[in-house]
C-alpha cells in the first residue's frame, strides 16, 4: 500500500510542476508592447511598426529612395 501511495504522490507532484511551468512557455509575442506588430502572414515572422507609428528618426543604415519632396527610406523590411 505504501509504494502505491508514494508513486501516486510523486505523479501528482510532477503533474503539478508541469502545469505550473506551462505559462512560462506561453506565446512570447504577447509580452511585446513597444508599438510593434508581429506579422506571421506568409511566414514573415517579423515585427513591424504598428500602422500610424511615427519613428523619431530613420534607422542607421536605411537606404533612401526617391528624389525631391518624395523621400522614402527602407530598412529591415520596413518603409519609412
Amino acid at each position: 500500500m505504501k509504494p502505491l501511495l508514494h508513486t501516486t504522490t510523486l505523479a501528482l507532484l510532477a503533474l503539478g510542476a508541469a502545469l505550473a511551468t506551462a505559462p512560462a512557455h506561453a506565446d512570447v509575442r504577447a509580452r511585446v508592447n513597444i508599438g510593434m506588430v508581429f506579422d506571421n502572414r506568409y511566414h514573415h515572422d517579423h515585427y513591424y511598426p504598428a500602422p500610424g507609428y511615427a519613428a523619431p528618426r530613420v534607422p542607421y543604415g536605411a537606404v533612401m529612395v526617391g528624389a525631391g519632396p518624395s523621400r522614402y527610406w527602407f530598412h529591415g523590411g520596413v518603409w519609412y
